[in-house]
């Protein structure tokens, strides 16, 4: 039996070691991944996040079978959680640890704010069918409001922050931007900056601007396929626009003045049989010249659109199948990183950690950025409703929780719209772990 990853960090720093007992029964711990290799098996704890490798004999009988109790070994794999007391409760263990964790982590209110999400506005010059925000409604953040929302950041910001510029599409509107940026510079205010933008209008903006005024590090643009299926699903308001042509020469522009691309590809069952090829025309195009990039996968998001968008059972199989053979094809290219088994992440997202807020064109406030006509936290002028904040804070629960493999992991929020816990999102999230043990188990043959 031989460690791949160490058991340590804030995990160890709770739970210690399980005490060994003669006189107790033991049973494999839910919360391990078993992987085969050429050398036996790789189990994974996705709690403490340690990796063994373990022989064929080990594996079935030390370990699944509990044969050897009087052993090292046996002794070892009790000591560090891999096999639990039959009557130990797993999942109250596991809550407990998350429940400190996720508290010494989160912020103790929003007085000290490490990062704004800002909309600019909420129209966009394109009309996707997908889009979340179909129907809300639309307004743009006035050169008054950018002001006041500079000063409210200079109130309430942490020595140094991140400011992200979101929509609608963000460069429709974006004269306030240079306003804020400029009016932190004069409050001597430090921060950085991304966006997510759908990359149509960056040649309208000065780079020097887009450099040393916004401070813009990095911008995540989406693409939905090729050309023709791009232009069709985009559906610019310009007559005549060829959106991909523009988009692709943009990101070029991007990357070849320092500022990272991160390109996020929209799944749909149209245009998942072509993202293989759009993949290949990135890499032929943006690849091998030193420049900052990354592409990343996703289902689009259902329920959202006009229509709503929906999959049907077949639909969804065959999405999430692509889904899985594409992150894998992007991992084999280096186009993509690696999950990482050490990274430990007890919130779920901007909602969650106290430590974000999304300020709205007319200065309301909420700390979801899919939030934008509800579930306000209050605005830039008042009081923030506190309990609001902590609504979010209640996790999501589902009847088979407690023998989930990736409960330690998982942080879903009961309010969240976006975020669904199904059979397929489990399946890929257990397949980007079990890729990355194996690269780790690879890293540690070539490290002999």
């Amino acid at each position: 039996m031989k460690q791949i990853i160490k058991y340590g960090g804030e995990v160890y720093k709770l739970l210690g070691y399980q005490g060994c007992f003669p006189d107790k029964t033991y049973k494999p711990s839910h919360f391990c991944i078993a992987e085969k290799v050429t050398d036996g098996y790789l189990i994974y704890h996705t709690m403490t996040r340690e990796m063994l490798l373990m022989t064929d004999e080990e594996y079935q009988h030390l370990y699944l079978e509990n044969w050897f109790g009087d052993c090292h070994n046996f002794r070892y794999l009790v000591r560090h959680w891999y096999l639990v007391e039959d009557s130990a409760d797993e999942t109250a263990m596991c809550e407990t640890v998350k429940h400190i964790l996720r508290n010494a982590d989160r912020g103790n209110g929003l007085d000290k704010i490490s990062h704004y999400t800002i909309l600019t506005t909420t129209n966009c010059n394109a009309r996707c069918p997908y889009c979340y925000e179909y129907g809300r409604r639309k307004r743009s953040m006035t050169a008054k409001v950018a002001m006041d929302v500079a000063d409210y950041i200079s109130r309430t910001a942490m020595p140094s922050i991140s400011l992200s510029w979101f929509g609608g599409e963000p460069l429709v509107n974006h004269e306030v931007i240079t306003i804020i940026c400029q009016r932190l510079a004069m409050k001597k205010i430090p921060f950085t900056s991304t966006m997510v933008s759908n990359g149509y209008l960056f040649d309208q903006v000065d780079m020097n601007t887009m450099l040393n005024v916004w401070k813009l590090k990095t911008v995540q643009i989406t693409l939905d396929g090729t050309e023709e299926m791009y232009n069709a699903t985009k559906d610019y308001v310009y007559p005549d626009a060829n959106g991909y042509q523009r988009v692709m020469e943009n990101i070029g522009r991007l990357l070849a003045a320092g500022i990272n691309a991160s390109i996020r590809l929209n799944l749909s069952k149209d245009n998942v049989d072509e993202m293989k090829t759009l993949v290949d025309v990135i890499d032929g195009r943006f690849g091998g010249k030193g420049w900052k990039f990354g592409i990343y996968p996703h289902p689009l998001f259902e329920g959202y659109g006009d229509p709503p968008l929906e999959f049907t059972d077949e639909e969804r199989d065959y999405v999430y199948e692509r889904y899985i053979q594409l992150q894998d094809y992007l991992l084999e290219k280096g186009l993509t990183k690696q999950y990482n088994l050490t990274r430990t992440k007890y919130t779920n997202c901007m909602a969650d950690n106290h430590k974000s807020v999304v300020i709205m064109p007319e200065g309301k406030m909420s700390i979801c950025e899919h939030h934008t006509d509800d579930e306000f936290i209050g605005s830039i002028y008042d009081k923030i409703d506190m309990d609001v904040v902590n609504s979010w804070l209640e996790r999501r629960r589902i009847s088979d929780c407690k023998d989930c493999v990736l409960l330690p992991q998982c942080n879903k929020l009961k309010k969240c719209i976006a975020e669904k816990c199904t059979e397929h999102t489990r399946k890929y999230a257990e397949h980007l772990i079990r890729r990355a043990m194996c690269y780790e188990y690879e890293r540690s043959v070539v490290r002999q």
